[in-house]
């Protein structure tokens, strides 16, 4: 017991005291906080209306009908939308309503060596889960999210990378953008803040995938904030997903 209650205040508390002390509120921009929670909501609205795969086809009908040569078309457009409306979007508004702040948005790699032990365990965690998981009917059912990437060769590569690149743009929106503006107001509870409409954007996938982004939401929240760095969370995150696409594939014997 005096084992983990250590193990609790070295990874939980002594971290939450520093992070109240460092981010520590500042009413005058409490009225700006409102323009966040506005970025979030528009930002939801197009991914969700205009970022699907399906959209593909609305706007581009003549290439959707004649894309041979590109199966992956409609992918790159739902792994591209998503990486322009978290990235680019979110950094307008970051730039015109909070210049003040200097923010780092988790841009900061001093620290991502520094706490390597971190996401190594939580990556040797996520192994053994993932290879579970891929067993599952409604994962293999799920993943890869591109079903032309079946195929393998070219369409599975371009896939995987594209896909990658939008996760940076999900750990910059969620991870970076909002939760350190958000921080500089609410301090660390800004993770949980943060955490809602990260869940969010994984209605429609397995449940248990839905209920997991809670807590890897609220995790790689409280690691970015701690660390100002979002590159360990990309990492940790787009090796998790790659590594679901291919365990999939191997459970499915796409690779025998």
């Amino acid at each position: 017991m005096k084992v983990l209650n250590k193990i609790v205040r070295v990874l939980v508390v002594d971290p939450w005291k520093q992070l109240e002390q460092e981010y520590g509120t500042e009413k005058r921009v409490e009225l700006k906080i409102l323009f966040v929670f506005f970025i979030i909501a528009f930002v939801l609205i197009l991914r969700n209306y205009y970022g699907k795969f399906d959209n593909f086809r609305d706007f581009f009908p003549g290439f959707a009908k004649s894309s041979t040569t590109l199966p992956v078309a409609h992918c790159l457009y739902f792994t591209i939308s998503a990486f322009l409306m978290y990235t680019f979007i979110p950094l307008i508004f970051a730039k015109v309503f909070y210049k003040e702040f200097n923010p780092i948005f988790g841009m900061s790699v001093k620290s991502l060596w520094k706490f390597k032990w971190i996401y190594a365990g939580m990556l040797c965690v996520m192994v053994p889960l993932i290879f579970i998981a891929s067993q599952m009917p409604d994962f293999q059912r799920m993943y890869p999210m591109c079903k032309p990437a079946n195929i393998g060769g070219i369409n599975l590569v371009v896939w995987e990378i594209s896909y990658a690149a939008q996760f940076f743009g999900v750990e910059f929106f969620f991870r970076g953008v909002l939760l350190f503006i958000l921080a500089r107001v609410y301090g660390p509870s800004a993770i949980f803040m943060m955490m809602v409409p990260y869940v969010m954007i994984h209605f429609g996938k397995p449940p248990l995938e839905t209920v997991s982004a809670a807590l890897a939401g609220t995790i790689l929240g409280g690691i970015a904030l701690y660390t100002k760095s979002i590159w360990g969370g990309f990492f940790l995150h787009t090796g998790v997903a790659l590594g679901m696409d291919f365990a999939s594939l191997y459970q499915s014997g796409h690779f025998n």
